[in-house]
């Protein structure tokens, strides 16, 4: 069984994405841990299939979240005894609670387009886990490959720029991802460019098909598909 979660409490896009609607007091959990429990998770995880259950929250843009530190804690606890994966959303703009969730990481998947922003983003990133979570296995994953033939850096420069190969591919596929994301289904057409991808990022995490591991493996977000 896998937890999704999107800590993007205002623009997330997973519950979105998957037709489901967002958690119930999932921002007031996070600000007062006292809430969280394994009752709590069991009432709130929002179910898409046997496998997949997602906590998300919208809230309104002109209000600030103050998220508790401690909640993070409470919260992969929980996750942790009754999932075997664990998935985290990460937004840009919570750098605290980034750093929280990252240090209890075992893997990080870091995702970037081909730009040079993404190029400064991702070497700034590298530089910086090992001093949050020495231990934790760092994937690098490049996102919309191909969407800009005139002006995307080439792969092989973007890998000398930021001192390492890519891990995982995903070719730029609006067609196809437009299509799921307007009726909230994950993209798992064989004929879709974008499942290439998704199969290679399933052999970097599962090992090519070995039984999970419980664990919390956290998405740090750079430019999505």
């Amino acid at each position: 069984r896998v937890a999704l979660i999107d800590l993007d409490l205002q623009f997330g896009t997973v519950a979105l994405s998957l037709d489901l609607e967002p958690s119930h007091g999932f921002r007031e959990a996070l600000e007062t841990p006292s809430r969280i429990d394994g009752l709590y998770v069991d009432r709130t995880m929002v179910k898409y299939s046997d496998t997949l259950y997602v906590l998300s929250a919208e809230e309104n843009i002109d209000e600030t979240c103050h998220i508790d530190e401690q909640s993070i804690d409470l919260l992969i606890q929980e996750l942790r005894s009754k999932y075997h994966y664990v998935l985290v959303d990460l937004p840009r703009n919570q750098p605290s609670i980034n750093r929280k969730v990252l240090e209890e990481a075992s893997n990080l998947v870091l995702v970037s387009d081909l730009s040079l922003s993404g190029m400064r983003d991702t070497l700034r990133i590298l530089q910086q886990i090992p001093s949050t979570n020495a231990g934790c296995n760092i994937s690098l994953a490049l996102n919309r490959v191909g969407e800009h033939r005139v002006g995307e850096i080439p792969i092989a420069e973007f890998e000398k720029g930021v001192g390492r190969k890519a891990d995982i591919i995903i070719p730029f596929d609006p067609k196809n991802v437009a299509s799921a994301t307007n009726v909230g289904q994950p993209v798992v057409s064989r004929q879709s460019l974008v499942t290439s991808g998704i199969d290679q990022l399933s052999e970097v995490l599962c090992g090519g098909g070995s039984k999970p591991k419980r664990g919390i493996i956290s998405r740090l977000i750079g430019k999505r598909a």
